[in-house]
This record gives C-alpha cells, structure tokens and sequence, in this order.
C-alpha cells in the first residue's frame, strides 16, 4: 500500500516516500443478475501505510498562543525527518462482477471511512522559534516555551485523513470445494479517486512539542493497494 503526493506550495524541503506493508479483510456480497453478470458489494477494512524522508525542510508560519496565552507565530525548520504514517478506512464497494466458469472480475468504487490512524516520527530533528507580532520580537532558544532544537525520534503527531472514493478492479480464479463453498484467490489495485487529506496550515511543528504528520505539507495525497485477495466464498441460492 502506499500514500503518495507532493508538497504543498509555501513549503520548501524535499520529499521522498516509500510503500509500506497494509492489511485488509471483509465481508463480499456477489448477487448474480444472469449465468455470468451481477453486482457487488460489502463491507472491507483497509490498512495504507507509507514512510516518508524530509531531508530538510521550512514550514509556513503557524499561528498559535503559548502558555502564557499570547498570540505568536511558529516557525518550524527540520532535518532527516523520517515519518511513518498509517491510514485506516472502512470501505464500502459497489460494483459489477462478471462470472465465467471459475474466472471472477469486479470493477467499481468504494466509499472509504476514514478510522483511527497513526502518525510517528523515527528520525530527525526540529527547531522552533516564536515571531509575537504584538512586540515584533523573534525569540529562540527558550526551552521552557518550546523554541529549541529537539529530536523528532518517537515522537507521535495526529493525522486526521478525509473519507474518499476508491476506484477499484479484481481478477482472479475461484476453485470449488462443494456444491455450495468454494475458495477465491483474485488480484487487486484501487486508488483513490481524490485527496484523502488537507494540506491545511502546512505545519508539522504546531507548538509545545506538539506534532502532525508529513501529510500537513502535502497538496492532493492519495492512497492505493495492490495485492492478492483470498476468499471463501458460501453460495446461498
């Protein structure tokens, strides 16, 4: 599975991504129409995971308060920041099945609900400092305010990804084991069909060692899977 997309205009940096392993599994309804054409659905969990490199990189000032409940502006630059982020979706499919013999093909589009996801940095380091427009004072190397230079290494960020559409495709061979059970092994791909998340305020650093993922400086990310899908199947009528 992977995460992809590119960095948002107003941040400078450079961005490298990698697939990750995802998991998925669920419930599939075929309801055949004829002999060889019907419609699809049911109800998946679908795990998507990329890693993503920042060599370096400048967010845009981000608009917080302090401690102290005064208005500043954050400025963030990082270093080999290494983040790991895993999206989690329920999706729903619906679709066509074409059924020729033991050959099975489905193509359409699932609905994904976005669940619990992760966000963890295993590398790198951050340095923060504070712009008070109110006194137009940049202050740095205040520890006990959060402007300083700190180790993003296990450190956790939140991520909060959008629900999206997925266009997807299966082909494959079903194997009867009885006259009512058989056993399905089918290919996959799908991809989203528009972003899965915001680049909002182009931030990673939102204050007080506060975090959010790589994803907050992404324009148009987008998540897809490949792989091979083992069912059982039960026919019921």
């Amino acid at each position: 599975t992977s995460i992809t997309g590119d960095l948002a205009s107003g941040v400078s940096g450079s961005l490298e991504s990698s697939s990750n392993f995802g998991f998925g599994f669920g419930l599939g309804v075929d309801y055949m129409i004829t002999e060889n054409f019907g419609i699809t659905s049911g109800l998946t969990m679908m795990s998507y995971s990329s890693s993503f490199t920042l060599s370096n990189f400048e967010q845009d000032a981000y608009r917080t308060i302090d401690k102290d409940g005064d208005e500043y502006d954050l400025l963030a630059t990082g270093t080999n920041v290494v983040n790991d982020v895993k999206l989690k979706y329920i999706e729903i499919p619906i679709g066509v099945v074409l059924r020729f013999g033991g050959f099975i093909a489905r193509l359409g589009v699932k609905y994904g609900v976005s669940g619990s996801s992760t966000s963890t940095f295993t590398d790198g380091s951050i340095t923060a400092t504070g712009y008070y427009p109110k006194y137009s004072t940049l202050l740095y190397d205040i520890p006990e305010y959060g402007f300083d230079t700190y180790s993003l290494s296990g450190s956790e960020g939140v991520v909060n990804p959008k629900s999206a559409f997925n266009l997807f495709i299966q082909a494959g061979y079903s194997i009867p084991l009885s006259q009512k059970t058989s056993l399905s092994f089918t290919g996959f791909y799908q991809t989203s069909l528009s972003s899965i998340h915001e680049a909002g305020s182009n931030n990673i650093a939102s204050g007080n060692e506060q975090y959010t993922s790589v994803l907050n400086l992404m324009d148009s990310s987008k998540n897809s899977a490949f792989g091979v899908e083992v069912g059982f199947g039960i026919k019921l009528f």
